[in-house]
């Protein structure tokens, strides 16, 4: 049986060869990694932005469906240097590219494209599934939502060759995701699973990983894992909490760390309750796992990859200048100020967000307004000044104007 396993793998590492026609963006070490965790709504491109910015060594995008993102077509925006992923039922060929856009609203819904973009023939905004800038945001993990091999790997060729590896949601527990056979239902169908991440691994050249939840037992979970590292992916996360239990239990780190002593071929990654920036060596010691992920903790405050956090309110600030800079989807961004302003001390800011709708009045919520209208004329009169503000190494490669 060795034999035949060497046998396939070389095989594998042939074909990959021979096709050669993804490229890795960026380079992906997990060991002694912090990464910013897959969230829906959340992880668009502006956060993904500011969390490489104060440090973080990988992020990952929100979890978009096998069926979303194979509907797309991959586009250059010109006036923003992106790469865009827009719904090929809403676009209109090389037309598209002339003006800025909007990343997803929420996990593979798509978000309208910006104000400046250009319309289709019904007067409609395209829907952007995915926007990235990779070789800024990089290195960069495409988080897949699917329930079976075939639609997997269709989801997964269209965006592999701007992202640095593709991750298999395992553990999402949401309703949505569970009656559809995705996230957390795999955790039951090992067969299934060994399927899909095969069929990844055997037809793309860029790592295949995937991120799974606690079951019943400690025995069934390193089971689970290891029938996961035997396909062949380059990391498994792990979230430390049963499938039943949400972000207010707290992460079983005991658990955690038993998996990692019982030992793994690949690296583990933890994610659970890591809040500030002392947390990710303390549970990487407490865990035994080779990496931490973070998610609610970044959400609150990206400079929590940073020794140095910053005040919650002057990061929310730039979280909200870099939207605008990459065009982001207003509503997407409102909805993520609130879960970063989160807290008594923040209450009259949030409720001022939560009356108002757009950028510029989210602007003029956080006393912005006089920046927003300097970018928003500096632009119009074909300025690179409307940038200000966005660090160098997170402007466009391209002159956009």
């Amino acid at each position: 049986r060795l034999e035949e396993r060497e046998a396939e793998r070389e095989e594998e590492r042939e074909k990959k060869e021979e096709r050669g026609t993804e490229r890795c963006i960026g380079s992906l070490e997990y060991r002694g990694a912090a990464i910013l965790a897959p969230m829906v709504r959340c992880g668009t491109l502006p956060l993904r932005l500011l969390c490489k910015k104060y440090g973080a060594d990988i992020v990952y995008g929100e979890e978009i469906i096998d069926r979303k993102i194979s509907r797309c077509l991959r586009r250059e925006n010109v006036t923003l240097g992106c790469i865009d992923y827009v719904d090929k039922d809403d676009t209109f060929g090389t037309e598209y590219g002339g003006a800025g856009g909007g990343e997803g609203e929420s996990g593979g819904a798509g978000g309208k494209v910006g104000a400046g973009a250009r319309r289709k023939k019904d007067g409609k905004r395209p829907n952007v599934v995915f926007r990235t800038l990779p070789e800024q945001e990089g290195p960069v993990v495409f988080q897949i939502g699917t329930g079976d091999a075939v639609n997997a790997l269709k989801g997964a060729e269209v965006v592999a060759r701007d992202v640095s590896a593709i991750d298999v949601n395992m553990g999402c527990p949401k309703h949505f995701s569970i009656s559809g056979g995705m996230g957390a239902a795999l955790l039951q169908k090992p067969d299934t699973v060994v399927d899909i991440l095969k069929t990844l691994i055997r037809n793309l050249s860029v790592p295949i990983t995937c991120k799974v939840r606690l079951l019943e037992t400690t025995e069934k979970t390193l089971d689970f894992m290891r029938i996961c590292a035997n396909t062949g992916i380059s990391a498994i996360a792990l979230h430390g909490r049963y499938k039943e239990q949400r972000s207010s239990t707290p992460a079983r780190l005991a658990d955690v760390k038993a998996i990692a002593d019982a030992g793994l071929s690949i690296p583990l990654i933890h994610n659970g309750d890591v809040f500030k920036y002392e947390d990710i060596g303390r549970l990487r010691e407490a865990t035994g796992a080779d990496a931490v992920m973070i998610a609610r903790g970044a959400m609150w405050n990206p400079s929590v990859f940073s020794p140095t956090m910053r005040p919650k309110m002057e990061v929310a600030k730039e979280y909200l200048k870099t939207a605008l800079h990459v065009d982001n989807f207003a509503q997407n961004t409102k909805y993520t100020l609130l879960r970063m302003l989160e807290g008594d001390e923040d209450m009259e800011v949030r409720h001022a967000i939560q009356r108002v709708k757009g950028h510029e009045a989210l602007c003029e919520a956080l006393n912005l307004a006089e920046y927003y209208r300097l970018q928003q004329a500096t632009r119009a009169a074909g300025d690179k000044r409307s940038y200000i503000g966005l660090p160098p190494t997170l402007r466009p490669n391209v002159d956009p104007y």
